[in-house]
């Protein structure tokens, strides 16, 4: 007992610490116990649920990751634009950390018992190689959530915060779980995967998100011309180059959950995007990347993304967002 309660001390100091360092007020220490008894009881349900539920919750987690942006703002609409990438980091990324420490610690649990009550050794295999992938993914999610907040008002480093404490909560699971020398991976957790989060950051602030859009929205139209090499005509819709002319069709990378405005009339074709001059300024515009051979009529298309900007003032009422033309 009295060994539990150090842990809990080391716990609510270390996590009121990164609060402190990262600059919280003092009113945001009242999530340092809450943090606490959130990790107390992952800690018991460690102990107790068998792995294959434990495996479940990995995989929901994991297709989590994998929805595209889309999904997410479906799921975590928000106020604004931006704000439905950072809702979507917020329930996913950190929790995904956690979860992937209490596979770990599951699976290291069951190696550790003795051979009569070992579980069927596939299982244990899945969940601990399902830890490393949730772990690796999660890593990977983190970078381009930090490209998406490059686009908006960023808040660089102080998004490590969330995962500061997330891994915090999942050493202090380790350490307390696992046995004898295990109890390390608590320690390791933590020191490893912090610095790794910082480089990751630090990589993704580098990234020009207009010149990765004009990157990507050169992919596309490469798969275009393959399509019409094959076929003497373009597309009606950019599925349709999905996945023989192009694996997967990138997005362009201005705004969250936007995709590319495509029209064409089998002949020609416009491709352009919902762009902004600053991530402050509510007048959306359609810029156009590419245009293969005009048409005669070309006043016969609708304006540049008019449909796709009509929807996010449908979206999000609340903020004035405008149409506007490129010469406005």
């Amino acid at each position: 007992m009295k060994t539990k309660l150090l842990y809990i001390v080391i716990l609510l100091i270390a996590m009121g610490g990164v609060l402190l360092f990262r600059g919280a007020r003092l009113q945001g220490l009242i999530y340092v116990p809450i943090a606490a008894v959130l990790a107390l009881i992952l800690n018991e349900a460690v102990k107790r649920l068998p792995l294959a539920w434990w495996l479940v919750v990995g995989l929901v987690f994991m297709i989590a990751l994998f929805l595209p942006d889309a999904t997410m703002v479906a799921f975590f609409p928000g106020e604004t634009l931006n704000s439905s990438a950072e809702l979507a980091y917020f329930f996913t990324i950190t929790p995904a950390l956690i979860v992937a420490a209490l596979l770990l610690a599951a699976g290291m649990r069951r190696l550790s018992t003795s051979v009569s009550l070992r579980p069927n050794r596939w299982w244990t295999t899945a969940v601990l190689f399902l830890s490393l992938l949730l772990i690796a993914k999660a890593i990977h999610s983190f970078y381009w959530f930090i490209v998406w907040d490059n686009t908006g008002d960023s808040l660089a480093y102080l998004w490590l915060f969330f995962p500061s404490i997330g891994l915090i909560m999942a050493g202090f699971i380790l350490f307390n779980t696992l046995p004898n020398r295990r109890k390390i991976l608590g320690f390791g957790y933590v020191l490893l995967l912090l610095p790794i989060l910082f480089a990751v950051l630090a990589a993704a602030r580098q990234v020009d998100y207009r010149a990765l859009t004009a990157q990507r929205a050169d992919a596309v139209v490469g798969a275009l011309g393959r399509y019409h090499v094959w076929n003497g005509h373009y597309p009606q819709n950019l599925h349709e180059l999905s996945p023989r002319y192009m694996l997967s069709i990138p997005r362009p990378f201005i705004i969250y959950g936007q995709d590319w405005c495509y029209v064409s009339d089998e002949i020609t074709y416009r491709l352009s995007y919902v762009d902004r001059d600053h991530w402050s300024d509510p007048r959306l515009f359609g810029r156009v990347h590419q245009v293969a051979m005009h048409p005669a009529d070309e006043s016969a298309w609708p304006s540049p993304c008019a449909a796709e900007i009509a929807v996010i003032k449908a979206k999000f009422p609340a903020y004035p967002y405008t149409y506007k033309t490129v010469a406005e």
